[in-house]
């Protein structure tokens, strides 16, 4: 069985050789590694060549800059594995075996269309590693579809990146299941297509995946477009969730994970610049009634004070705490710029 390991490169010139060599030494060998180069304008492509050189296994696509999404449909659409595994070009893998143990999973199901496993998230500015969250096997393997979604839902553990998982590549492609181009969060909206078609998941207990935090400026990477894109693809599947999937169980569960993902907006409310927060708090009111769908306590959590407190008050104590929870208390300063 080959396992299709794609990819994409953009300057990631110092971390991009740990990357590639954790896919090197894996025990499993029979894989098509795809390292898509989007445009990068360091040394990244002239270091994907000479991964051909190292290993046979690499193919390389060279393309002007389109973004994550537009690198990863590339690779997808390249990729000739029955299963494929996207990865992202600053993480590695853990453990030599990692694919292995996906590769007997897949044994006890032939055909299963997905496969969720575990990660451990790494600081760079530390060196620790922080386990992440563990899925309960037994609530997943051999359950339905709805059932395994509303667990991982309910108990706030579904990771939406595509790197979190592995996937039959004809599902993939048979569905059409790709990323869409030029949008932030494009993960979010690419794991509700997969979960909108899939028929068969599993899972493993593993935390393969090594998730690198850098050190950066945190308003320098989010802005209005950010919450654009997110507050749209919110809007988007919860016309699906309400008109296609209407009376369905599945349509339900839908609306719950809008509502588990909107406090997401309220605690990144103040990363945006002040003179646009007049606009995303507009945004981010219109989607109140996400809230009365919620299954999560997160969500019951901000549904609860903005019954009592209101919109206002609801908006500036989650944003407070995002505030502090990613940047400490200096964080504090971003309320006034």
């Amino acid at each position: 069985m080959t396992i299709s390991v794609i990819i994409p490169v953009f300057k990631v010139e110092q971390y991009l050789d740990e990357c590639i060599q954790s896919v090197f030494c894996q025990t499993y060998r029979n894989l098509e590694i795809i390292l898509v180069n989007d445009g990068s304008p360091d040394n990244c492509p002239a270091m994907c060549e000479g991964y051909v050189l190292q290993d046979k296994r690499v193919r390389v696509i060279h393309k002007e800059n389109g973004g994550l999404s537009d690198a990863r449909n590339a690779g997808l659409l390249a990729a000739t594995g029955e299963y494929v595994i996207f990865l992202d070009s600053d993480d590695f893998w853990l453990d030599n075996g990692f694919l292995a143990i996906l590769i007997d999973e897949i044994k006890i199901q032939q055909n299963v269309d997905l496969i969720l496993f575990g990660r451990k998230d790494y600081y760079e500015a530390t060196g620790n590693y922080v386990n992440g969250l563990t899925v309960d096997v037994e609530k997943v393997n051999g359950c339905k579809k709805t059932d395994v979604f509303q667990y991982l839902v309910v108990n706030q553990l579904y990771s939406m990146s595509a790197w979190s998982k592995i996937i039959r590549r004809k599902f993939l492609i048979g569905n059409e299941i790709f990323f869409e181009k030029g949008l932030l969060g494009e993960d979010m909206d690419w794991s509700l297509k997969l979960w909108a078609k899939l028929d068969s998941v599993r899972a493993v207990n593993c935390q393969g995946y090594a998730y690198r935090h850098r050190p950066q400026s945190i308003t320098s990477t989010y802005g209005l477009k950010n919450v654009a894109d997110f507050v749209g693809i919110l809007e988007k599947w919860k016309k699906i969730a309400q008109d296609e999937m209407q009376g369905q169980e599945l349509g339900r569960l839908f609306l719950g994970y809008l509502a588990f993902l909107y406090p997401t907006l309220l605690r990144n409310f103040y990363l945006t610049r002040k003179t646009d927060r007049k606009i995303e708090y507009r945004m981010l009111k219109e989607l109140i009634p996400l809230l009365q769908h919620s299954i999560t306590t997160k969500s019951d959590q901000v549904a609860l004070l903005n019954r009592y407190a209101g919109f206002g008050v609801t908006v500036f104590v989650f944003g407070v705490f995002g505030l502090i929870k990613k940047r400490g208390i200096k964080g504090l300063a971003l309320l006034i710029k």
